[in-house]
């Protein structure tokens, strides 16, 4: 499992997930405090789309989260979206080809 992590010079939290196969990412914990995401899911090939959890870390670590559908669905081109309630894991869900999700977390 991946972490969102504080960049240099103060900037807000970020991390990115690459995924080249049907399938899904390993998810990107969010860490409590973080209320904003921005997500952009860059389509290199193929369809994906980015899913998100609000079940516990615990869940998500042993893979029993429960995972909803963002809400562009499944995108074939690069989308970005904002997710305005806390959540506390985010992944690529990759239809087909390779996509890579970034995540930036705001106050």
């Amino acid at each position: 499992m991946l972490s969102l992590l504080s960049s240099k010079n103060n900037e807000n939290p970020c991390a990115s997930v690459t995924q080249t196969d049907a399938g899904n990412s390993k998810p990107i914990l969010i860490p409590g405090g973080i209320s904003v995401l921005t997500l952009t899911l860059i389509v290199t090939s193929g369809s994906g789309k980015v899913q998100y959890s609000t079940s516990g870390a615990a869940a998500v670590d042993a893979g029993t989260a429960i995972w909803r559908d963002w809400p562009a669905g499944a995108v074939a081109v690069t989308t970005e979206d904002s997710l305005l309630s806390p959540v506390t894991a985010v992944r690529v869900a990759c239809v087909s080809g390779a996509q890579t999700l970034e995540v930036v977390g705001g106050e």
